[in-house]
């Protein structure tokens, strides 16, 4: 872990702490400013209202904990139409009119007329921010619009996040866009509503994230695109990682070779090549690991594998810290099998590759073991 100071954010000393793993930046700011108290309503994501008394905001439009468990925008009812909120900008067809009616129920996205109602995973952004922490959640809309959506929020507000926060106004504590996966990784497509999140940097267990969003860039196709997802786990802080794919030390060693050997006592290479927060999703229909593109995880794998060997080149799945699975890189040419689960380095593309079950008769599927989906479920990486 690494602290330095990281100068002056929204006008606040700041310090930002490495936490020794790509991806997990987080900023803690402090300051002392004027407060503005009164009734507030509470916008939370699902509909809803709780009259709350008390509230402080940082500044115009800050976002803190209120005196009886709602969230103070300064003071004032939502101006965003957010989930549970007001809307009082836009009337019913604005940005943001109605979206209060919307976000009810189960997860579902309003695309161009159509009503979508996808699955939902979280992921961790490559982190390119220098002030925030930055969590990503997909919406899998590709199978009826051609393209998955997903919404990056950024936070910097911290140890305790939880709470309900209006997108769309000054509050600087969490932000978020919404963009698709083959745009410039910068692009944020602005948005208004609200967001809602449970969880803690000091409680490594899974936070809860809630978003009711409407897209307002109206220099996008996704215009008036709105998002509702009454909750998805993210990855709290987690260490060591909870599920781990590991090349062995002996780069040598072909999979007939470390089939002979204790799957407990194979010496493994010092570093992952791959990890959970790595991971974008997991699908269990497909078999497919879709992994965070910019973190160039294949490119580097690609390049430690080189030329696969004929009969394989093993690789070990540890799940909270325990071996659990020995496994294959295979390639097409070789007509050698194992009933371990196996990547086909032919399948493998610049987003991820399926993990399929060995292609023996009574091959391992690595999906069908609990503790490996429990971890996905967890952690907001599987499709079931």
């Amino acid at each position: 872990m690494r602290a330095q100071n990281c100068g002056i954010i929204c006008g606040m000393a700041c310090v930002k702490v490495q936490l020794g793993i790509v991806g997990w930046v987080i900023v803690l700011c402090g300051c002392a400013r004027t407060g503005i108290s009164g009734p507030i309503r509470d916008a939370s994501v699902g509909g809803g209202e709780s009259q709350s008394t008390g509230g402080t905001s940082q500044g115009t439009g800050g976002a803190v904990p209120s005196g009886n468990g709602g969230f103070a925008s300064s003071g004032t009812t939502s101006t965003n139409g957010g989930a549970g909120g007001s809307s009082t900008t836009g009337g019913a067809t604005g940005p943001g009119g109605g979206l209060a009616e919307f976000c009810a129920g189960s997860t579902k996205v309003a695309y161009q007329g159509q009503v979508l109602t996808p699955a939902v995973t979280s992921y961790d952004p490559l982190g390119i921010l220098n002030c925030c922490a930055s969590y990503g959640v997909r919406l899998h809309t590709s199978k009826d619009i051609g393209q998955d959506l997903q919404v990056i929020v950024d936070v910097a507000v911290g140890p305790d996040v939880s709470g309900t926060y209006e997108i769309g106004t000054s509050q600087w504590a969490v932000r978020a866009g919404l963009r698709i996966p083959s745009e410039d990784l910068y692009t944020r497509h602005s948005v208004v509503g609200s967001i809602e999140i449970k969880g803690s940097y000091t409680d490594p267990a899974p936070w809860q994230m809630g978003l009711c969003l409407e897209v307002t860039d109206t220099a996008t196709d996704l215009y008036g695109t709105r998002v509702y997802v009454p909750s998805v786990n993210v990855l709290g802080f987690t260490l060591p990682s909870p599920l781990d794919f590991f090349l062995l030390q002996d780069s040598t060693l072909t999979v007939d070779k470390a089939e002979l050997v204790p799957l407990e006592t194979l010496p493994l290479a010092p570093t992952a090549f791959l990890r959970l927060d790595q991971i974008d999703f997991v699908e269990k229909a497909s078999h497919w690991i879709g992994v965070v593109p910019e973190y160039a995880i294949i490119e580097s794998l690609q390049k430690t594998l080189g030329h696969v060997p004929l009969y394989g080149t093993p690789f070990v799945i540890k799940v909270e810290g325990q071996a659990l699975f020995l496994g294959a890189f295979m390639s097409f040419i070789s007509s050698v099998g194992y009933r371990v689960p196996t990547v086909w380095v032919d399948e493998m593309v610049t987003d991820g590759f399926p993990l399929r079950a060995g292609p023996l008769t009574g091959g391992t599927d690595a999906f069908d073991d609990p503790r490996v989906v429990k971890v996905l479920t967890d952690a907001g990486r599987w499709v079931p």
